[in-house]
């Protein structure tokens, strides 16, 4: 190998090394249990430097609303309402008891789901499960 392609090959290595190879794979697998004390719960995964692709699993034993929102923290998120809610969702889903939603993410945005009861439903347990 000559100077040169080694030299090439060392500044093609530390380039791929700084920029990196896309955002890090994520798999959060979250549990939620809702009744008359507990209406709602939000989880959030942290914002990335780089736009992605997350897919959020519900699955729940009676029929729930998720909405997936984008640079809201869960702390916020819990304390939103509904209309705010269908505001600032990215994606979002009523009535539910199995859905998949995808939302594309813009770089160094935190992504947010909020599950909460539907309806007349008292209570209602499940998971959440978000992916890139």
């Amino acid at each position: 190998m000559t100077r040169r392609n080694l030299f090439a090959a060392v500044v093609a290595v530390g380039v791929l090394a700084m920029v990196g190879c896309g955002p890090v794979k994520f798999t959060e697998v979250k549990q939620f249990d809702l009744g008359t004390d507990k209406a709602a719960q939000a989880f959030s995964v942290p914002a990335v430097g780089a736009a992605q692709a997350v897919k959020v699993e519900v699955t729940s034993d009676n029929t729930v609303d998720v909405y997936v929102l984008l640079g809201v923290s869960a702390e916020a998120a819990s304390d939103m309402q509904e209309k705010d809610l269908k505001a600032k969702a990215t994606a979002s889903k009523t009535g539910t008891k199995s859905e998949t939603l995808s939302v594309q993410v813009p770089a160094g945005q935190a992504v947010t789901v909020w599950v909460g009861r539907s309806g007349v439903t008292q209570k209602a347990s499940g998971t959440v499960k978000m992916t890139n």
